[in-house]
């Protein structure tokens, strides 16, 4: 039982924080690792535009990740990211035997950059191996050169980021590397190898995917127990908007507390969100024209939407009152409480929010919950006033700060009202 609580203890409050990179080709499957390691489960992707970022606890690690767009234009930018870097993770795909000496050429121009920190470790995962024909873990470590590696630590691990298989074997060595202290999973692979040899291939494979299987069920499970007994709810959160409207660096900015230098979103990107409590797992979905008819595809299950508005763009403000009832119209959104961000506030000639609520008719919306809130994306102001009114309305339960808002309002307007009726006595006397 000592032992129980004591490793509750570190995993609670004994958090190392690590950066993370993941790299590699197109097509390899990096999104996918990602999103199995942060989700638990598999996520139809589309190719990266730009990066996604993730917090992958794990152990008592917390890997911020980041997930870098891998096109052939894109990967010279890769270099920007190296800085500060605890960690690579450089994503292979098994079964491309064609571009092998491709990968080949990047990892190496990577592992020989300046930029790069000798003290980051690098994992090469072997993805795909769950396909019929994928190259082996060996055939990879010999077409990649990876024997010569000398300057830094390096360690390769088959993986499939479909069925999960090897993700975790991954962490453990990165674990160890980082911390300097193994996991039990770690310790226990030299042995459950050694049980592997026992079993045919066809066995061998049947068993390393029921025991995959059960981690992964064993991992979900513990943080199915810890949001119960920490009280921690699961809000699916939408985020809307039109293009340029602020929408991921919002995001960004209640993920990381910092701004982050962002590309129009083409697709989708998802972040975890932890406030008070409740975890906002919130789905930023690209604002162009072309884009909006796939709003629908994201609407089933959403507990929240936040529509996102550029105070500075006049021009649109009838655009985004007819998106936002197309979507008030849809069946799957009747019951979602929806909070209005009208961001870029700190701009000179943004409509204030009472003028944005007169334009967009917010007040015709009689059949469900909502609010306004302004906003800056960039200075963080008004973001968590809007996150406070979203907890009060998922949880039913107001927050300090929801609660002392408009206690401080009316402390404000009696003592507005106090001066006023003092200066409006003296002036005549």
């Amino acid at each position: 039982m000592g032992q129980l609580l004591c490793g509750l203890k570190d995993y609670l409050f004994t958090k190392k924080s690590v950066r993370l990179l993941m790299i590699g080709l197109d097509a390899t499957g990096k999104t996918s690792i990602l999103y199995q390691l942060t989700l638990g489960e598999l996520v139809t992707t589309i190719p990266t535009v730009g990066f996604n970022v993730e917090t992958i606890q794990y152990q008592n690690v917390n890997f911020t990740t980041w997930d870098v767009g891998s096109r052939s234009k894109i990967r010279p930018l890769w270099a920007h990211y190296f800085q500060n870097l605890d960690a690579l993770m450089f994503v292979i795909d098994s079964k491309d035997v064609e571009r092998i000496e491709e990968a080949k050429d990047e990892l190496w121009r990577v592992i020989r950059s300046a930029q790069l920190p000798l003290s980051t470790v690098i994992l090469i995962m072997a993805n795909k191996q769950d396909l019929p024909d994928a190259l082996s873990v060996d055939e990879i470590t010999k077409r990649l050169d990876l024997e010569n590696i000398r300057s830094r630590s390096w360690h390769i691990t088959g993986c499939s980021a479909v069925t999960g298989e090897g993700l975790y074997e991954g962490l453990d060595w990165l674990h160890f590397k980082l911390t300097g202290k193994a996991t039990e999973e770690y310790i226990k692979k030299p042995m459950k190898e050694a049980t592997n040899a026992l079993f045919s291939n066809q066995n061998y494979l049947y068993y390393n995917s029921i025991t995959c299987n059960l981690q992964i069920s064993l991992i979900r499970m513990g943080n199915s127990l810890m949001r119960k007994w920490f009280g921690q709810k699961e809000v699916r959160l939408l985020i809307v908007g039109l293009d340029a409207a602020g929408k991921t660096t919002m995001l960004y900015k209640l993920k990381l507390g910092e701004v982050v230098t962002v590309i129009p979103t083409i697709g989708f990107n998802v972040e975890t969100v932890n406030y008070k409590s409740i975890n906002f797992t919130a789905w930023d979905v690209g604002g162009r024209d072309k884009i909006r008819p796939l709003y629908r595809h994201y609407y089933q299950n959403t507990d929240a939407f936040i529509y996102v508005i550029d105070s500075n763009d006049r021009e649109r403000l009838d655009d985004c009152r007819e998106e936002l009832q197309k979507m008030l119209a849809e069946e799957e959104l009747k019951d979602a409480p929806f909070l209005i961000l009208a961001n870029k506030q700190d701009l000179p000639n943004a409509m204030s929010t009472q003028d944005i609520t007169e334009k967009l008719e917010l007040h015709q919306i009689r059949d469900r919950k909502w609010y306004i809130q302004g906003a800056s994306a960039i200075k963080g102001d008004g973001l968590y006033e809007g996150l406070d009114w979203l907890t009060s309305i998922l949880t039913g339960k107001a927050t300090v700060d929801a609660v002392k808002k408009p206690v401080a309002e009316t402390g404000k307007s009696f003592l507005s009202s106090i001066y006023s009726s003092f200066s409006e006595l003296f002036s005549k006397s």
